[in-house]
């Protein structure tokens, strides 16, 4: 069963200002973190005055229900 992804905008922000964007196509919010924290290596994450978040800027069309499916 293919598993339905998302895409994210993930903003990593410094005291207020946004150092960094990435677009990326991930089934869970936190994967979207991951790699875009991978893309971006050489911000410092362990830096406490760094913030990351992410939205949803879209979605793949969700799979029909296969729980009423008959035969």
């Amino acid at each position: 069963m293919a598993i339905p992804f998302n895409r994210y905008l993930v903003t990593f922000e410094r005291h207020g200002r946004v150092i960094a964007r990435e677009s990326v196509t991930a089934p869970r919010e936190s994967d979207a973190l991951v790699a875009a924290a991978r893309r971006h290596a050489d911000i410092s994450l362990n830096d406490g005055t760094v913030k990351v978040g992410a939205i949803v800027t879209g979605s793949q069309k969700k799979l029909p229900d296969l729980k009423h499916r008959k035969g």
